[in-house]
């Protein structure tokens, strides 16, 4: 992605524009809608192509259903193995399935599930059940223009007309707590000895996430002062090496926790390097709404464990 923003704009719109065609015939003749599954289908998406919220909220739905006693399965795209680990860590009593088809890995468990969970996957409209939820940042997505890599979108708004769109927002954003909301922000930051970095101190931080420039905003946010910043591709799987050399500087270094889930526990324990925990506030339109869902699916008891 990084490397066509290097050509002319001209250029990039003829890419959306191929992209967009690709996507239509995909459309035809991949997705189209499916005989609905026995279970209840939930899709967390975004039309941008990444950054947007979509695994915490997907992790908050899960929390919701777990406690009432579903059965839920949380199915995540193959290469996005760091949000893998990190959702078996803050979930281990949830079921999570890697694969490059979600359609197809769901209707494989719709016997043993009575909810699956799609962190993602918006584009698969194979699954004519599902509810989906688009988390929105202010972004445009209505025209080829607004599409990769001319712009930051993966698909347009006229493509998704059946979703409940949740307007996201940083945190020192007011929210309103009649519309249907996510506030993130930075709950705490502390190293594996259990200690809290200091207000005002200086930290680099080190991010391999869909949006870092909005990780860096809450990080200052926080109280701490960033003089470096390395921002890595998503996903990146030399993270731990490219962490270990800033690490190596002597200033304290703060990571998110999707990128700590990519090192093992003798790199956490270093005490230069510290986690932000990640916070997700629900605005009461969203969270009465989620409640009512969460109920009607009570109503259909679920299935013996």
């Amino acid at each position: 992605m990084h490397r066509f923003l290097k050509f002319p704009f001209g250029v990039r719109l003829l890419l959306a524009a191929f992209y967009r065609t690709i996507f239509l015939l995909s459309q035809k003749m991949i997705y189209r809608p499916k005989k609905p599954l026995k279970n209840q289908v939930i899709v967390v998406g975004s039309f941008l192509a990444g950054g947007a919220g979509k695994t915490p909220f997907a992790l908050e739905l899960s929390r919701r259903f777990l406690t009432m006693g579903f059965r839920v399965a949380y199915l995540c795209h193959n290469d996005a193995w760091d949000e893998y680990r990190m959702v078996s860590q803050k979930l281990p009593n949830l079921k999570i399935f890697k694969t490059r088809n979600r359609y197809g890995k769901a209707k494989e468990i719709e016997e043993d599930f009575d909810i699956v969970l799609c962190d993602g996957g918006l584009e698969d409209t194979r699954f004519s059940n599902a509810e989906i939820y688009v988390l929105r940042w202010g972004e445009r997505a209505q025209k080829i223009a607004d599409l990769l890599p001319a712009g930051l979108c993966v698909s347009l708004e006229k493509d998704h007309p059946n979703v409940k769109q949740i307007i996201c927002m940083e945190s020192e954003t007011n929210m309103e707590n009649s519309e249907m909301n996510l506030r993130f922000g930075i709950s705490k930051i502390g190293n594996s000895q259990g200690n809290t970095i200091a207000l005002h101190a200086k930290c680099a931080v080190v991010v391999g996430i869909g949006n870092p420039e909005r990780f860096v905003r809450d990080v200052e946010r926080y109280g701490l002062h960033v003089v470096r910043k390395i921002f890595l591709p998503d996903h990146f799987k030399n993270y731990a090496k490219v962490l270990e050399n800033e690490i190596l500087r002597g200033v304290p270094v703060v990571i998110t926790e999707k990128d700590a889930a990519r090192l093992d526990a003798d790199a956490k324990k270093n005490p230069l390097l510290y986690i932000a925990e990640e916070r997700v506030e629900l605005s009461a339109a969203l969270n009465a709404y989620l409640n009512a869902a969460a109920g009607g699916a009570a109503r259909n008891p679920p299935s013996t464990l």
